[in-house]
C-alpha cells in the first residue's frame, strides 16, 4: 500500500515509496526549495502536492484560495519535478 509522505504541515508527497533513499533525499530537497520560494511569493500559500506517476509528476499548489494543477511527463525525475513546480508556480495569480 502506497502510504503520503508529509514534509511538515503543507506538502505532502505521492507515489515515492518505490524511489530509493538518494532519489527521495534529492526529491525533498528540490520540493522543499520550491515550497520556501512559493511561501514567500505567495501571502496565502496553503499546501503543495507532489504526485509521481511512473514517467509523469503531478503538482498541484493551493494559495489564493485555488487551485493550480500541471503535470510534465519525463524520463528524468528531476528533470519532470523542476519543470512542473515552476510551471505551475507561473500560473499562481
Amino acid at each position: 500500500m502506497e502510504e503520503d509522505i508529509e514534509l511538515g504541515g503543507n506538502i505532502k508527497l505521492k507515489g515515492v515509496n518505490n524511489l530509493d533513499k538518494d532519489t527521495l533525499i534529492v526529491l525533498k530537497k528540490m520540493i522543499g526549495t520550491y515550497a520556501k520560494e512559493i511561501s514567500e511569493k505567495f501571502e496565502k500559500f496553503e499546501k503543495l502536492i507532489v504526485e509521481l506517476k511512473g514517467k509523469e509528476v503531478v503538482a498541484i499548489i493551493m494559495a489564493n484560495g485555488k487551485e493550480y494543477k500541471d503535470n510534465v511527463k519525463s524520463d528524468n525525475l528531476f528533470f519532470a519535478l523542476d519543470e512542473v513546480l515552476k510551471n505551475v508556480q507561473k500560473e499562481i495569480k
